[in-house]
């Protein structure tokens, strides 16, 4: 998706990009290695462009939700059973993020349900 956005906004010189990836990609956990490298990656493309793309206007955040509530199904039953950040909630703090003018930059942001 960078790579078709990223020309536009280096036109426009401005622009913000979300990159929505896991608190595993700041965290560690045993037994999840190859999870945790592939979002550790993530991190690591996220930080290389905002160091990349900064001196053309462009803000990148990189947003780590903890444990989400799934809306998968186990065994035919909704497994939503443990505390966790609610989808709708973490489109509020999208909205936060796009509220502010293009001089303020969240490079990253943390978020987790309190119970977790």
């Amino acid at each position: 998706m960078t790579k078709v956005v990223v020309p536009q906004m280096k036109k426009q010189k401005e622009g913000l990009i979300i990159m929505i990836n896991s608190g595993a990609g700041l965290h560690v956990k045993a037994e999840r290695s190859i999870y945790t490298a592939t979002k550790w990656a993530i991190t690591g493309v996220t930080k290389a462009l905002q160091d990349e793309l900064h001196k053309y206007g462009i803000s990148v955040t990189g947003l780590y939700p903890r444990k989400m509530t799934p809306s998968m199904r186990v065994n035919g039953e909704k497994n939503n059973t443990w505390p966790a950040l609610k989808i709708s909630k973490l489109s509020e703090i999208i909205e936060y993020i796009i509220s502010f003018d293009n001089d303020i930059v969240f490079t990253s942001i943390e978020v987790k349900h309190q119970n977790t």
